[in-house]
């Protein structure tokens, strides 16, 4: 295969990665902790990546995970907010080249 084609090929195959939008199953499964505790989350996934506070006395718990691509580490970061009642209000998923300790969770307001 020539360097061209295999250039084109390896742009096509991460703009598709990056681009691609959280399945409906991941979705659901994500939906599904909304409401649950703190406690209950890291008992199920284990300890954070990365935490942080958000200033208005919830906490930020943010999930990693990582995958190559021609030499390039990519992350999946899952960012998962809770409320000052300790209760998970929603989430957010981040894609990046950024591992999770270098992530800045700083709100600006």
């Amino acid at each position: 295969m020539n360097k061209v084609l295999k250039t084109f090929l390896t742009l096509v195959t991460l703009i598709t990665i990056l681009t691609s939008s959280t399945c409906k199953h991941e979705r659901k499964q994500l939906d599904s902790w909304i409401g649950k505790t703190k406690k209950s989350v890291v008992r199920s996934w284990g300890i954070p990546d990365k935490t942080s506070t958000d200033y208005n006395g919830g906490e930020i718990l943010v999930y990693s995970r990582s995958y190559y691509l021609n030499g390039t580490t990519f992350y999946n970061h899952y960012l998962l907010f809770f409320n000052n009642s300790g209760l998970m209000d929603h989430w957010l998923k981040q894609q990046s080249v950024t591992p999770p300790q270098a992530i800045d969770l700083r709100i600006n307001n």
